[in-house]
């Protein structure tokens, strides 16, 4: 639980599934560990497609078809509901709303083709690319695909868009959410707020 105008963290919890099948608190997961953070990191693409264009149309038209976005012969996107069928037209509005893998990565083509590296540069404008500086010794360093690196190809933009070939800790996801909630004001996550002896 994170104080929105202040990032005070009031509460954590970190619960890992043992042996015997029971829970126990062993790691701190939250802040020092990276994972593909999957479809909640659609919100940040969706936030880098209206700074890039603010005159975006909520209702506009976004084609995703049958569900299955087969981009070249080996790589294909799909939406969870390819086997019924898929989604079909959906206004932007409804991408979002209904978590659409191939709406949200249209979107960012429609926004990025011209230059991926923008978009990755508009993720990093959001502290999604490095640690939040916490003053912890286990912080990891967050994990994306970027140009001319070795796990760059001509999807990785679209991958990214939707949560994968990127790797944040929960507490990045913690805070950009609560950005939002903050009305676009990002604060750093607070663990200690003061020192005391005895």
């Amino acid at each position: 639980i994170m104080e929105v105008k202040t990032g005070k963290i009031r509460a954590l919890v970190n619960l890992t599934r043992q042996k015997d099948s029971s829970y126990a608190e062993i790691q701190n997961l939250a802040v020092s560990s990276i994972y593909e953070p999957g479809s909640v990191m659609k919100l940040a693409s969706i936030i880098a497609a209206l700074e890039k264009n603010p005159n975006i149309n909520l209702n506009q038209k976004i084609e995703t078809g049958n569900g299955i976005w087969q981009i070249t012969k080996s790589f294909a996107i799909r939406d969870y509901n390819y086997k019924d069928g898929g989604f079909g037209t959906l206004t932007f509005r409804e991408v979002f709303e209904k978590s659409s893998n191939i709406g949200i990565a249209k979107i960012i083509q429609n926004s990025f083709s011209s230059n991926p590296a923008e978009f990755v540069n508009r993720f990093a404008q959001m502290h999604l690319d490095k640690p939040l500086d916490l003053r912890l010794e286990y912080e990891p360093t967050p994990q994306m695909s970027k140009p001319n690196s070795n796990q760059w190809s001509g999807v990785s933009y679209l991958q990214i868009s939707y949560g994968y070939e990127i790797s944040v800790t929960p507490m990045h996801l913690v805070t950009l959410y609560n950005a939002i909630a903050n009305n676009g004001k990002m604060v750093k996550p607070i663990f200690v707020e003061r020192i005391e002896k005895d």
